[in-house]
């Protein structure tokens, strides 16, 4: 091997270390990442979340929604569910989405549980999420 090809190599092997990134990799990129003796970063797993939903009201019904994404923009999906006062589920609903930032997806999907309840003629008392930011453009009439 020349020397110019060993240099380059160890000043890869060298300054791999400072990636503070997660790999999304494929088999052919680790492999060659491989040959080239990099130290790998390697993706960490996803937690589970668990969520609690309190019940409304008589009378109402409640709308969660969530989405995900590989990134921001990034394709993803997202959905809602919808219960009523005895914690039946009334409707839930999924769906993909092409690039979307969180933002969009977020406020879309609320839009979409908001006029899936309105046609369904229930009453709302209240939606949620963990999404901060959407519900807060929701309560100040800010949603794209």
């Amino acid at each position: 091997m020349s020397k110019k090809k060993r240099d380059l190599f160890s000043h890869i092997r060298d300054t791999a270390h400072q990636s503070k990134s997660q790999m999304k990799n494929s088999v052919g990129d680790l492999s060659v990442l491989h040959k080239l003796q990099v130290p790998l970063h390697p993706r960490m797993f996803q937690q589970i979340k668990s969520y609690f939903w309190k019940i409304p009201n008589v009378g109402v019904v409640k709308i969660n929604f969530v989405r995900s994404s590989r990134g921001n923009p990034e394709k993803g999906g997202a959905g809602f569910i919808i219960i009523n006062h005895t914690g039946t589920f009334m409707r839930t609903y999924s769906y993909g989405l092409g690039n979307f930032t969180s933002y969009m997806a977020e406020c879309s999907t609320l839009l979409q549980g908001l006029q899936d309840a309105s046609y369904n003629g229930w009453l709302i008392a209240w939606s949620e999420s963990d999404f901060v930011v959407g519900v807060e453009a929701f309560n100040n009439d800010n949603v794209p």
